[in-house]
């Protein structure tokens, strides 16, 4: 027995057929067919796939892909009259298979694109890091390490000065400290030399000849 959509008389080969579901969906499935359970048989109706919107399918390409389509779970009829069917199957086949090339197409140049950018991004950051060396040379270049370094261009902004200044600053601080060091260090030497002639006073007092302080 062929089994015919209860609202077109298509084929089951047409894009599938659907039973009335006995969930909650069930009324609006019969309001749509315009049936009645009281005094309709609908165990045997069948509804064709035409009469159902793409997104109440699972995978709207299933049939171009071979397989069944399956409504999702709550989906209701919602198209009446839906357009003939062809005389062939053909163009319709190779319409989805074109939407669906075209589709792959799209993600393979969306990888593609995505690749291109990783090397792009790669490449600036690269000359990145060259100009990022560049500059680091020529800033330790234009940076003065020393107070004599220092001369009207790095005066030029405040930024500059500031920098010139603290240099100096530094260098003088280190210079006093040299100095305070090389300060204690002579007076240690003055204070031996001191000790030394107290010492060589008192020997000559006793009599000690120099001869004698030098055995």
């Amino acid at each position: 027995m062929v089994i015919l959509c209860y609202l077109c008389k298509r084929k089951r080969g047409d894009g599938g057929l659907h039973r009335i579901p006995k969930n909650s969906s069930r009324p609006a499935w019969l309001a749509f067919c315009k049936l009645d359970e009281t005094r309709d048989d609908v165990s045997k109706v069948h509804i064709c796939s035409a009469h159902f919107a793409p997104s109440a399918f699972i995978e709207p390409r299933a049939k171009v892909l071979g397989n069944k389509m399956v409504l999702r779970p709550g989906s209701i009829p919602s198209i009446l009259k839906p357009p003939p069917p062809s005389s062939s199957t053909t163009p319709s086949k190779v319409t989805d298979m074109q939407i669906i090339i075209k589709e792959e197409k799209a993600e393979l140049l969306s990888e593609n694109s995505f690749e291109e950018l990783n090397d792009e991004s790669s490449s600036t950051a690269s000359c990145s890091t060259s100009d990022n060396d560049e500059t680091t040379k020529t800033r330790r270049f234009l940076e003065p390490r020393y107070v004599g370094d220092i001369h009207n261009a790095h005066l030029a902004s405040p930024r500059l000065a500031k920098m010139s200044l603290d240099l100096a600053k530094r260098t003088v601080l280190k210079q006093r400290k040299k100095i305070k060091t090389l300060q204690q260090n002579n007076r240690r030497l003055l204070e031996r030399i001191k000790n030394l002639e107290s010492f060589i006073l008192g020997e000559s007092e006793n009599g000690v000849t120099d001869d004698e302080l030098k055995c």
